[in-house]
């Protein structure tokens, strides 16, 4: 269990697995050059998340955060 708020994944990170959610959300955001945040995507549980960069071999370019 992650507490709420809890970078998972930093913009820039490798990510080595892609992740099952058992339980929870999992937020997925953007910033821009200016630092305004902008919500992409939610992820609920039963989802996979953290596939795109793992099987492309390319850091995240979003934050990915347990909500």
């Amino acid at each position: 269990m992650l507490p709420k708020g809890r970078v998972l994944f930093a913009p820039g990170s490798q990510v080595p697995h892609f992740y099952y959610l058992l339980h929870g959300e999992i937020m997925m955001r953007s910033y821009s050059p200016k630092g305004r945040q902008k919500i992409i995507w939610y992820i609920e549980e039963g989802n996979v998340f953290g596939e795109t960069p793992f099987f492309c071999g390319i850091p995240t370019f979003l934050e990915i955060v347990a909500t």
